[in-house]
């Protein structure tokens, strides 16, 4: 029996998907600004690097590991390694 992911919809940030927002206050390295602009940023809009990163980050893994999945089914060939060293 194969389980079905839940639909994620990627017209919504993180911070909408989670409804909350989980940006912090102190915005002092380049690592905490960036991952505070990408839970912001719509999930379509979300670049590959910008996925390694999060992923990388551990934000949010269970609604973005299957994002970059499917971008990775899809078109193998445009996945950088960097990317694919991630995963």
């Amino acid at each position: 029996m194969r389980l079905e992911a839940m639909p994620i919809h990627e017209s919504k940030s993180l911070n909408d998907l989670e409804g909350v927002d989980r940006s912090v206050q102190d915005l002092g390295t380049y690592v905490t600004r960036t991952c505070a602009l990408l839970r912001k940023k719509p999930l379509r809009e979300l670049s590959n690097e910008e996925l390694r990163v999060a992923i990388g980050q551990e934000m949010s893994v269970e609604i973005l590991v299957p994002i970059a999945l499917r971008r990775l089914a899809a078109s193998p060939e445009r996945m950088e390694i960097s990317t694919l060293a991630t995963f």
